[in-house]
């Protein structure tokens, strides 16, 4: 079975110090064409969203207070991940967003 992550995620902006705020990933089986699973979640991204980025994706600091923090989340979305091949509409940054996520958990 060979199977693809198309991975998505939102986040609090663009710099280093931004912070992801939403992630959906869909594992595809391609050798059959079927969705063998798939996570979407909002994350608490322990800090405020600026207004002009929730304009972006239309989420707010208040939507995103009682949400997962990435901390919590991350095994699940590493398991996801592991040992497949990974899609991205914008791979340059939606990688180094999740880069900078895990190293921060170390």
């Amino acid at each position: 079975m060979a199977e693809v992550v198309a991975v998505d995620i939102e986040t609090t902006g663009f710099g280093k110090s931004d912070r992801i705020l939403e992630i959906g990933a869909v594992v595809f089986d391609t050798t059959r064409m079927t969705v063998v699973s798939e996570i979407e979640t909002i994350i608490n991204p322990l800090r405020n969203i600026p207004e002009k980025t929730s304009e972006v994706h239309g989420l707010t600091s208040e939507q995103v207070s009682l949400a997962p923090t990435f901390e919590e989340i991350a095994p699940s979305i590493a398991s996801i991940f592991d040992n497949r091949k990974l899609i991205f509409h914008n791979a340059s940054f939606d990688l180094r967003l999740l880069g900078q996520e895990f190293q921060r958990l170390g």
